[in-house]
């Protein structure tokens, strides 16, 4: 059976539709607002003929408050951690956030690194990227920390450490990246192996001078010596 064919010249009157829309909100809000005069606000929710549970509007209002709160809260205590912060959506692959010393160490507004996305941030193409946050979804724990030598803008270029971790939300899966600047670190670390070498090759060095009899043989020995032990090339 069709559909009856509406000419085109009818006009078609939705004020009374409009109108029944209009009466059904002003029964609900009713409803509601007697419900919570007779419940004296003590109840929140309500259960319709067929089981269904309905939340009242204050209530509504106090868990929109509450989530906002909560919202807040975590906000600025990631605005209160040292490490930079990001937090990207595995579908649409975009940063939702990032944190303030995110920003600091890009030196870069949040709008502009979340402009970037983790493509721009981490100067690799998104199937790169995507293969990696899929590998981390997948083992359903925290990547092993990895560190990278990046430049910066303002100086240097910096060794970052970057930590990462799977958080599902729902049927949301978001990558949670920690990034901590390790540059004084391995500064640190460095020197510390490069005096153990020169440390190595004094030791080597000054028992040669009391093997050795000949001139010669104690230069050449030494050079190889401060090339092998102490990681000195232009020694040779």
């Amino acid at each position: 059976m069709k559909a009856p064919q509406i000419p085109a010249s009818m006009p078609i009157d939705m004020s009374a539709e409009a109108s029944e829309v209009s009466d059904l909100i002003a029964l609900l809000f009713d409803t509601e607002q007697r419900l919570d005069a007779l419940t004296r606000g003590e109840v929140d929710t309500v259960s319709s003929s067929d089981g269904r549970t309905l939340m009242l509007w204050r209530a509504q209002q106090y868990v929109r408050r509450s989530d906002a709160t909560r919202h807040a809260i975590i906000l600025k205590a990631l605005d209160a951690t040292a490490d930079a912060v990001y937090l990207v959506d595995r579908t649409s692959m975009k940063i939702v956030h990032v944190n303030d010393a995110a920003c600091r160490m890009q030196s870069l507004t949040r709008e502009q690194l979340i402009a970037r996305g983790p493509m721009g941030a981490l100067a690799m193409s998104r199937a790169e990227v995507e293969q990696i946050y899929d590998t981390i979804i997948a083992t359903g724990r925290p990547a092993d920390p990895i560190e990278m030598l990046r430049p910066r803008a303002d100086g240097p270029p910096a060794w970052l450490e970057l930590r990462r971790h799977p958080v599902q939300i729902g049927e949301q899966w978001m990558i949670v990246t920690l990034v901590r600047d390790i540059t004084q670190a391995k500064q640190a670390q460095n020197r510390i192996i490069h005096l153990n070498r020169v440390y190595a090759m004094l030791s080597g060095i000054n028992a040669l001078i009391v093997r050795v009899r000949t001139r010669d043989e104690l230069f050449e020995t030494a050079c190889q010596i401060a090339v092998s032990a102490g990681g000195f090339p232009m020694a040779m």
